[in-house]
């Protein structure tokens, strides 16, 4: 069997050892010879998967718009392994409302315009951005024993700006952009498609 042996680990609240943090489906899953990797067939879990639904407010009135985007967390310093980067690469790509530019070179390059999606909650049409997928890298266990909290591989975060972005007050694509305009009505001028990985082609 060439499935790998499951690592994630969180530490027990009772002895506060390491245990692993595999449900009894996915080890069922894991465990199961026709759904091997050898098969073509990778699973992992999502660890968070954020969405904001809050109204938001302009010069022109409240409107209801609402954000998504998931992030995978990576703690005491583990990696992603090459098909766990595959798969979150090609999520990452496809779960943006991003509208191509046709006429862009030498890649095609993008216009953030948010969907229309029916909510249920609401029972009414919202207006939807999805930001893709996001790395968050920990040194720790949490942002509270972390040294080192990294964004995306290359933005130096402390606690206060990961709960910004987690909040999206500032841009998932770029943290730097303070305070971030991801709600505005006007169109956002082109840019490039944002990667998840820093060595995906460009």
């Amino acid at each position: 069997m060439s499935t790998k042996p499951f690592k994630k680990r969180v530490i027990c609240e009772h002895c506060q050892r390491p245990t692993t943090a595999e449900s009894a489906f996915e080890r069922w899953m894991r465990l199961c010879d026709i759904l091997d990797s050898s098969l073509g067939i990778v699973r992992f879990d999502l660890d968070v998967l954020l969405h904001r639904y809050t109204f938001q407010s302009d010069g022109k009135g409240s409107r209801l718009i609402q954000a998504m985007m998931f992030i995978e967390v990576k703690t005491r310093g583990d990696k992603l392994s090459e098909s766990q980067q595959d798969t979150l690469s090609l999520l990452n790509q496809v779960l943006r409302n991003r509208k191509m530019n046709m006429h862009a070179v030498p890649r095609p390059q993008v216009e953030n315009r948010p969907v229309k999606a029916f909510s249920r909650k609401n029972g009414r049409e919202i207006q939807l951005r999805l930001f893709g997928g996001h790395l968050l890298q920990l040194s720790g266990l949490s942002p509270v024993d972390s040294d080192s909290i990294i964004w995306d591989w290359k933005w130096k975060l402390d606690q206060d700006r990961l709960i910004r972005l987690l909040k999206f007050e500032l841009d998932p694509d770029d943290p730097d952009k303070e305070p971030a305009d991801l709600f505005r009505r006007r169109s956002q001028p082109f840019g490039q498609m944002p990667r998840l990985f820093p060595d995906e082609e460009e």
